[in-house]
C-alpha cells in the first residue's frame, strides 16, 4: 500500500513537471491522439499512440514511452516503458535527450519489470552530461545522478582501500566536496580507480569546478594504468581539444588502445571515424574496377570498357549516403542509338581497428537509363552480360 501510494505521488509530481511535447513534426493523427490524451486520459489514448507507432510515428513511440513511465500502475510498466524509449532512440533525427533521461532513470531505480542496471544507466546520464542536457523541470540533472551512481559503484568495491570506498560513500550521498580529500589520498596511493574518478569528477565539475586540464592529468595518469574508460576520456579529450590541444591522430591512438582493451564504445566512436575517412577519389575508382557484379562475371572495370561508350568516374562521401563512386556514359540500344546512362555504387566499408585497415565492397547498385528516375539494380540488359 505505501509504495502503491509513493508511486502516486511521484507520478503525479512528475506528471505535473515532466510535460510531454512533439519531438518530431507531429502529423494531424497524432494530433487526434494527442487531444484524446489531454481530454480523455493517458488510457484512452495508448491504443490510437499504438496504432500510430505501428507505422512508424517517432512522437507516439515517444508518448507510449512516457506514458507507461509515469501515468501506469501495473507490475511490468517500467519494462514496457523502457522497451517503448529504446525503440524511440532508435529513430535518427529526433531528439532523444529526455527519452535518453527517462531510460536512464528506469535502470537506475530498477522495478516494475526492470532489473536495476547501474552501468546502462550511467552510461546513459554520462552521454546527457557530454552533450550538456539539462532540463529545468526536473531536480535529478544527469551530473547529479552521474554522483550518485558513481558513488554506489564505487562502495562495492573489492579492492583493500578505505580511502577510496569513503569517498564512495559520499558521492552515493551526493556529498561530493567532501569525497575529494579521500578520493585525491587513494590516489596518491596509486590508485589507478581513485585517478580515473577525480578525472570524471573535473571533467564535470562534480563538487569542483569544471577544469578539464585537470581531468586530463588525471585520465591521463589513469589510462597509463591501463584503465580502458580512461583511455576512452583521454581519446574524447584530444577530439575535442577540451584541457589539451586538438589531435585527431593522437585521439585515435587512445580510441584504439581503449577499444582494444575491451570499451565498446571507443570501438564505436574509432569504427565511425575510419568509415567516414574519405578516399582518394582514384583509389575508389580503381577498387571499384576490379570488383565484379556477379561471381564468375566480367570485374566492372573491363565492363564498362565493353559496354559503356565514354565512361567518366567520379567519386564522394556523403553522411547519409556514405562511400559512392559515380559512373556516367553512353550504350546503344538494339536500334544503334546512343542513351545516357547512370550507375551509382554505394560501398560497404568494414574497418578493421587491429591494423587500421579498411575493406570495401559494393553494398547496392543504383542506376538510371535517359532522363528516367533511378532505380535499385542495374538495366536487365547490362545484368545480363554482366553475368
Amino acid at each position: 500500500m505505501k509504495k502503491t501510494l509513493l508511486f502516486f505521488f511521484i507520478s503525479l509530481f512528475l506528471f505535473l513537471v515532466v510535460s510531454p511535447c512533439p519531438v518530431y513534426a507531429a502529423g494531424p493523427e497524432y494530433d487526434q491522439a494527442y487531444a484524446i490524451y489531454k481530454n480523455q486520459g493517458a488510457a484512452a489514448a495508448v491504443q490510437p499512440f499504438k496504432n500510430l507507432a505501428a507505422k512508424g510515428d517517432p512522437d507516439a513511440i515517444y508518448m507510449l514511452g512516457y506514458i507507461y513511465k509515469y501515468q501506469a500502475d501495473f507490475e511490468t510498466m517500467y519494462s514496457v516503458s523502457a522497451d517503448w524509449y529504446k525503440k524511440y532512440l532508435e529513430i535518427p533525427f529526433v531528439k532523444k535527450e529526455q527519452a535518453m533521461h527517462d531510460l536512464a532513470e528506469i535502470y537506475m531505480s530498477g522495478g516494475y519489470g526492470v532489473e536495476k542496471d547501474l552501468v546502462k544507466a550511467r552510461d546513459l546520464f554520462e552521454k546527457l552530461a557530454e552533450l550538456g542536457w539539462s532540463n529545468k523541470d526536473i531536480s535529478d540533472f544527469p551530473v547529479h545522478n552521474l554522483t550518485l551512481i558513481i558513488g554506489q559503484q564505487m562502495t562495492g568495491y573489492t579492492k583493500d582501500d578505505t580511502d577510496y570506498v569513503k569517498a564512495g560513500k559520499l558521492l552515493a550521498k551526493n556529498k561530493p566536496k567532501d569525497a575529494l580529500a579521500p578520493l585525491k589520498q587513494s590516489a596518491e596511493y596509486k590508485n589507478p580507480d581513485a585517478m580515473e574518478v577525480l578525472g570524471i569528477m573535473y571533467k564535470y565539475g562534480i563538487g569542483v569546478e569544471q577544469d578539464y586540464f585537470e581531468a586530463a592529468s588525471w585520465f591521463r595518469k589513469a589510462a597509463e594504468k591501463e584503465l580502458p574508460y580512461s583511455m576512452l576520456n583521454m581519446g574524447k579529450l584530444y577530439d575535442k581539444g577540451n584541457g589539451v590541444t586538438q589531435d585527431d591522430t593522437i585521439a585515435r591512438e587512445w580510441y584504439k588502445k581503449s577499444a582494444m582493451a575491451g570499451n565498446e564504445e571507443a570501438k564505436t566512436i574509432l569504427t565511425g571515424k575510419m568509415i567516414s575517412d574519405p578516399l582518394e577519389p582514384e583509389t575508389a575508382i580503381e577498387m571499384v574496377g576490379k570488383m565484379r557484379y556477379a561471381k564468375d562475371g566480367l570485374p566492372w572495370g573491363e565492363a564498362v570498357s565493353k559496354f559503356i561508350l565514354k565512361p567518366k568516374w567520379e567519386y564522394y562521401y556523403h553522411e547519409l549516403e556514405g562511400h559512392v563512386v559515380k559512373l556516367r556514359g553512353y550504350y546503344e540500344d538494339g536500334q544503334k542509338e546512343k542513351n545516357a546512362i547512370s550507375v551509382w555504387y554505394y560501398l560497404n566499408c568494414e574497418p578493421n581497428i587491429a591494423d587500421g585497415t579498411r575493406a570495401f565492397s559494393i553494398k547496392q547498385l543504383y542506376s538510371a537509363v535517359k532522363d528516367e528516375k533511378s532505380k535499385k539494380g542495374i538495366p536487365d540488359w547490362l545484368a545480363y552480360e554482366l553475368e
